[in-house]
């Protein structure tokens, strides 16, 4: 028996198409999230900074078509991350588009701000199946640092036998990741002058657990093909 890959973990990356004015408004209405947040909190900005502030709130989705947008360019990379591993996992194909979209409804995301010597330590988001990152400004990573820094599953294994144990991912305006809750990651100590401003929002397996055990009663798993979008995979 050759030597084989018996594992994978799919990273959904994309740059989306936006012009500048879309980001402006975005960006605009972060800014008018933020001091609203402040003040109906009374929490320290700095404090609201660095663990972000509710985005996809119900105000904001009725009142913003950018940010209706945005969720569902959101939708778009968790749905074609589970695509991904459709073939695999036949449960996952009782899971529709719009069962992740009623599932991400649920959560509000956040719009984490790190200034001038901020930095993310190595970690995980508990209690969820997948998380979701945007970008909305360029950043020099070689010169202002603030880099992501996704680590393979099995980067635990300090021995011999790995290969590459973690995947530095560019600051670049308008792109997504999205990646399974077992990626830990990180993001480096940013040195840059202006803010960098990211939109983030995790997807709970839960509400996707109680979909299937609703579908799933008195029917047999079937074979239900998925046309699948593209994904990156971490090599490890």
């Amino acid at each position: 028996m050759s030597t084989t890959a018996l594992f994978k973990t799919n990273v959904f990356i994309k740059d989306w198409e936006k012009d500048d004015q879309w980001n402006d408004s975005i960006k605009t209405i972060v800014n008018a999230s933020l001091m609203d947040h402040v003040a109906k909190t009374g929490e320290l900005k700095k404090h609201s900074l660095e663990d972000g502030i509710p985005f996809f709130t119900e105000e904001n989705m009725e009142r913003f078509e950018e940010i209706k947008e945005l969720f569902e360019m959101f939708v778009e990379g968790f749905w074609d991350l589970h695509l991904s591993y459709a073939d695999e996992n036949p449960e996952s194909k009782f899971i529709t588009r719009n069962d992740i979209a009623n599932a991400l409804m649920k959560e509000t995301g956040k719009v984490p701000l790190m200034e001038k010597g901020d930095h993310k330590k190595l970690h995980t988001h508990k209690r969820v199946s997948a998380f979701a990152i945007f970008y909305l400004d360029d950043v020099d990573n070689e010169k202002d640092g603030g880099i992501l820094r996704l680590h393979d599953p099995s980067f635990n294994n300090l021995d011999y036998f790995h290969g590459h144990i973690c995947k530095d991912i560019p600051t670049v305006k308008h792109r997504m990741i999205v990646a399974p809750t077992s990626v830990w990651h990180e993001v480096s100590p940013y040195f840059g002058d202006e803010t960098r401003t990211t939109v983030v929002i995790n997807l709970h397996g839960k509400d996707l657990d109680d979909v299937l055990t609703e579908k799933s009663k008195g029917f047999e798993l079937t074979d239900i093909k998925h046309e699948t979008g593209t994904h990156a995979r971490l090599e490890s």
